[in-house]
């Protein structure tokens, strides 16, 4: 038998499962190999894909608009598919499904856990590896009876929690990362019981460690690691419990790896990020005046009132099943020059300038999960909360600086901070811009101003993602182009997926695309 070392060595290369349209990274592959558990891109119904045709089969049906299928694992006999669905209340239940079809079970719905991610069975099928994370930012591993019955918790890690949990072949142990230390981001290994009783360190450096999969005979843990320089693949013998021998490289270079789950035969699916999601800036001068570039990857571009300095979120780190790591970067748009600046949050979701250019507010969550509007100062990084609350989403809420105050979007109010009520809709508002004095929304499919006073429709009939103040006038970008509005103004078509607009000192900077997955598949690993 070759050694270890040698045997991974000749691993064939990487083989391409699905590269092409909306790939899907939050299922996994059926153990026998022949099916891979995903959302359905055009109707986010629980679907199984065909590894062996390409195939898609929808398991769900969705009867209520705004209900969707996300993260699904299948069972260890492949015949049966656990999955988290946001429902019609506004949270997220645990259901299983045949594969073969059938009407879905409910087999967990509770408001104070809100989020519910299965993760994996447990080997003789009867439990369902369950990550709960409640409305008090308390994350708990759990166990859920895969016929129903009463949910056990083994363990609770209050805001944190685990990026990827995997069962053990034999069933007595549960892998998961988790922060190394308290205030640290990097993150270690840990083998759980499968009765809660007991808990150890497998594998601990000063890198990230993260992702784990247990191998189908239970022999060795794969997981990604940074701690040679890039986003590898390695693993760690596991006997008893307990690593058998030091972590070694499996293949380096994957890139924004997040494995998924390995077959019976020892193939090891995983996902890739792609780098979709961009910052583009071109010239303007009461029009297009440029074409914009792509200048970097990430999300949220915002320009300074004068047109001078440019700020973004950039991608930072591992990525995630869920949310990808950010960080603060601001360029000197007349040099170049870039800078990051550090900020404390645990996720960022959109950033704008202040208006007097001091500082940036952030829509995200902070170190206890807890969601809301910071502000980051410009120079330091330093974050003051503004409005936080363990009940707002995590990805907080959208605001903008108005001389009347910082206004924010909560649902369907328009307010301004703290408790100042301008508006109530009847639709989740979105796409906030202000000039300073007043606010423009996106309300369904109509763009509203709301100008000091009062609350009036100035777009109306199409897919409005994102607005810019330029003077008196409003940019408007919709899934077919840009429109200058209250006059309806056409300004040109676009086939990027438009998320966010800015315009000043000349300069248009627009956030576009998204990012995307690839799904691959590594053959023959060590079992």
């Amino acid at each position: 038998m070759l050694p270890a070392l040698l045997a991974l060595a000749v691993l064939a290369a990487p083989r391409a499962v699905w590269t092409e349209g909306a790939a899907t990274h939050q299922g996994s592959p059926s153990p026998d190999g022949k099916w891979l558990s995903c959302v359905d891109p055009e109707t986010g119904d629980l679907a199984v894909r065909d590894l062996a045709s390409g195939a898609m089969r929808r398991l769900t049906a969705k009867k209520t608009p705004g209900e969707f299928a996300y993260f699904s694992t299948i069972s260890p006999d492949s015949r049966r598919a656990a999955y988290a669905w946001f429902n019609e209340e506004g949270f997220y239940d645990l259901r299983v499904v045949a594969i073969a079809g059938g009407e879905p079970k409910m087999l967990f719905r509770s408001e104070e856990a809100g989020f519910v991610q299965p993760s994996a069975w447990s080997p003789d099928g009867k439990w369902i590896l369950t990550l709960f994370f409640r409305k008090d930012n308390i994350s708990q591993i759990s166990l859920v009876p895969a016929d129903g019955g009463e949910a056990r918790v083994l363990k609770s890690l209050n805001w944190v929690y685990p990026k990827k949990m995997d069962f053990s072949p034999d069933g007595k142990w549960i892998v998961y990362d988790n922060f190394a230390r308290d205030g640290g981001s990097d993150r270690d290994i840990y083998l759980l019981s499968a009765d809660g009783s007991s808990e150890r360190k497998l594998v601990e450096h000063a890198a990230e460690d993260l992702f784990p999969v247990w191998s189908p005979a239970g022999g060795r843990i794969y997981f990604a690691s940074d701690r040679a320089g890039s986003m590898d693949l390695w693993s760690v013998a596991v006997k008893d419990g307990r690593a058998a021998g030091s972590p070694e490289p499996v293949r380096k270079g994957l890139g924004r790896v997040l494995p998924m789950g390995m077959t019976r035969d020892g193939a090891l699916y995983y996902a890739l990020r792609q780098a979709g999601a961009g910052v583009l800036v071109g010239t303007w001068n009461g029009r297009f005046a440029s074409k914009p570039d792509r200048v970097a990857d990430g999300w949220s571009p915002a320009l300074s009132r004068d047109g001078k300095r440019l700020a973004w979120l950039a991608p930072s780190g591992a990525g995630n099943f869920g949310h990808d790591a950010r960080t603060i970067a601001v360029r000197d748009v007349a040099a170049g020059a870039d800078r990051p600046l550090p900020a404390k949050l645990a996720h960022m979701e959109r950033l704008r300038w202040m208006r007097d250019g001091a500082a940036l507010l952030i829509s995200g969550s902070d170190g206890k999960g807890r969601g809301g509007v910071f502000q980051v100062d410009a120079a330091t990084g330093a974050v003051k909360a503004l409005t936080q609350s363990a009940d707002a989403p995590f990805r907080g809420y959208d605001a903008v600086d108005t001389e009347a105050g910082i206004v924010v979007a909560r649902g369907a109010e328009l307010a301004v901070l703290p408790d100042r009520t301008l508006y109530r809709g009847t639709a989740p508002l979105e796409a906030l811009a202000s000039d300073g004095k007043r606010v423009a929304f996106v309300e369904g499919a109509q763009v509203k101003l709301w100008d000091g006073t009062a609350v009036s429709t100035i777009g109306s009939g199409k897919e409005w993602r994102a607005l810019a103040a330029v003077g008196t006038s409003w940019i408007a970008a919709h899934s077919g182009g840009f429109e200058m509005l209250p006059d309806t103004v056409d300004l040109g078509a676009t086939r990027a997926v438009v998320t966010s607009l800015s315009v000043a000192g000349g300069y248009v900077a627009i956030g576009a695309g998204k990012l995307s997955s690839e799904i691959w598949a590594l053959d023959g690993l060590p079992r």
